[in-house]
């Protein structure tokens, strides 16, 4: 009985796993797309994000502000609008960090720096609660 209930709970963590990828896929696809409805899918409705964007002139971390999730959502219909920002040279990838129980966190490179999440699972759906982020992206570095 207890190799089943471990099976199962295996079965359940690899089916987590692949929704959080997606999930955290959509969220680059969302910004980097300009699409609205596609962060709502993704976003928790009491995101808090963060972040430092590395100032060109005095190279120097300068706070990037907060991002809520209807700061979000007016950011992406913004980059939409321009037609997007896709850059077929710029990363998109998600690393799964951790997994337990109904937490996760993630790391995402995308064209405009790192973030680190924090996602939930609620009512039975995993979205991003919170996000730390750095920016610009290093084109010169690898990612380790």
């Amino acid at each position: 009985m207890a190799f089943c209930s471990q099976t199962k709970a295996n079965a359940q963590s690899l089916s987590d796993t692949a929704t959080i990828a997606k999930i955290s896929m959509m969220y680059i696809d969302g910004f980097v797309d300009g699409k609205p409805e596609m962060l709502a899918e993704c976003l928790s409705e009491d995101l808090y994000k963060f972040g430092f964007r590395l100032n060109a002139d005095t190279k120097e971390y300068e706070d990037a502000g907060i991002l809520t999730y209807q700061s979000a959502q007016d950011l992406a219909k913004k980059i939409g609008d321009a037609g997007g920002r896709n850059d077929p040279d710029a990363p998109k990838e998600v690393k799964i960090l951790d997994v337990q129980g109904p937490i996760a966190s993630v790391k995402v490179t995308a064209i405009w720096g790192y973030d680190y999440m924090l996602l939930a699972k609620k009512e039975g759906k995993w979205k991003i609660e919170q996000i730390l982020w750095v920016g610009p992206l290093e084109k010169t570095t690898t990612d380790q």
